[in-house]
């Protein structure tokens, strides 16, 4: 994407999360690259901000795997609840009845 559009001496660092930062050598070259969404960026991310030292929030998947629970009290809500605990839930407990033997529940967040 930085060699197509010219960036050829610009390195692409890794955040973490959905992050990455480009260094650009001067100001003209930020803003052109800000204003190339349609031609250079728009199609490998969502949004491109100029970093002026502000905190940058990072978001991460992982997947929960909880055991323990009391076998009278196990139901998908209560895993849930437990993983709200950790984060934002992305995808619901993964717990069956129906499906599992042994009483463990999951939730990704």
């Amino acid at each position: 994407m930085l060699n197509r559009g010219g960036y050829t001496d610009t390195p692409m660092c890794y955040l973490g999360g959905f992050h990455f930062m480009v260094v650009m050598k001067n100001k003209d070259m930020e803003t052109q690259f800000l204003y190339r969404k349609d031609e250079l960026w728009g199609e490998h991310f969502v949004s491109v901000i100029l970093w002026e030292g502000q905190c940058i929030k990072f978001e991460w998947v992982a997947e929960l795997k909880i055991n323990g629970v009391p076998f009278h009290i196990q139901d998908y809500e209560i895993f849930d609840n437990i993983g709200v605990s950790f984060g934002r839930i992305v995808k619901g407990s993964d717990f069956s009845w129906a499906e599992s033997y042994v009483p463990i529940g999951g939730a990704m967040f």
